[in-house]
């Protein structure tokens, strides 16, 4: 995870997978399950999405590698695991940076870490040819949704959108197992307690991401 890894971009021609659905009481698959026995075999150190869903508590203040990709709105910037797609953490970049697309939020100042006696572990965001290129992607499919309400212009070239996955690491800030346990008894669409994070504190967890490795942009069909 040197800085002198090169990027690699692998762009795929296809058909967009399912976006995020919001329902916490989906039943997970076995591919998302098979996250936990991972992240412990190998010690914490690379997790997944779920995982980090799962268990926020279990993983609170620590650095974890997950791979994912992120799906910003006017109000949302969350990291999606492909293989398990109705579980999502926010997202946003050591320094506060988040998804482009994300415009506004109204977020809770005190969120209910699950480890309230030890101050965070600093991240600081490594700046280097992975991040440009994940930006790039993301500023390109930003003009690209523009573009299919619009006929292209010479200011609007390209009006192709990519799903961009990559590899994060970074802090994680998890919410208490107390409190993940109450929100899992929570009917879908109920009064949010502010105690998370993201917009309206609704997220059981969020990464603060340091790093970007192997991304990879598969174009979207319109």
């Amino acid at each position: 995870m040197g800085d002198g890894k090169r990027a690699k971009i692998a762009v795929i021609t296809g058909a967009a997978q399912g976006i995020l659905q919001a329902d916490r009481g989906m039943e997970v698959g076995s591919r998302c399950g098979r996250g936990i026995a991972r992240l412990f075999a190998s010690g914490g150190g690379h997790s997944t999405i779920f995982s980090v869903w799962d268990s926020p508590w279990a993983l609170d203040n620590r650095i974890v590698q997950v791979r994912g990709y992120v799906v910003g709105g006017f109000e949302t910037s969350v990291l999606v695991d492909s293989q398990c797609t109705d579980k999502a953490i926010w997202f946003q970049f050591a320094g506060g940076a988040a998804a482009p697309e994300l415009e506004a939020i109204t977020q809770s100042t005190r969120p209910m870490y699950a480890r309230k006696d030890k101050p965070r572990v600093a991240v600081k965001l490594q700046r280097d040819a992975n991040l440009e290129l994940l930006r790039h992607y993301w500023e390109t499919s930003a003009k690209g949704e523009r573009c299919t309400e619009n006929t292209p212009t010479n200011e609007l070239p390209d009006c192709r959108t990519y799903r961009v996955t990559a590899t994060f690491v970074g802090r994680v800030d998890g919410v208490s197992k107390a409190v993940h346990i109450a929100r899992l008894k929570k009917s879908l669409g109920g009064p949010t307690d502010w105690k998370g994070f993201g917009h309206m504190g609704y997220f059981d967890a969020q990464i603060v991401a340091s790093s970007v490795e192997d991304v990879e942009a598969a174009e979207e069909q319109q």
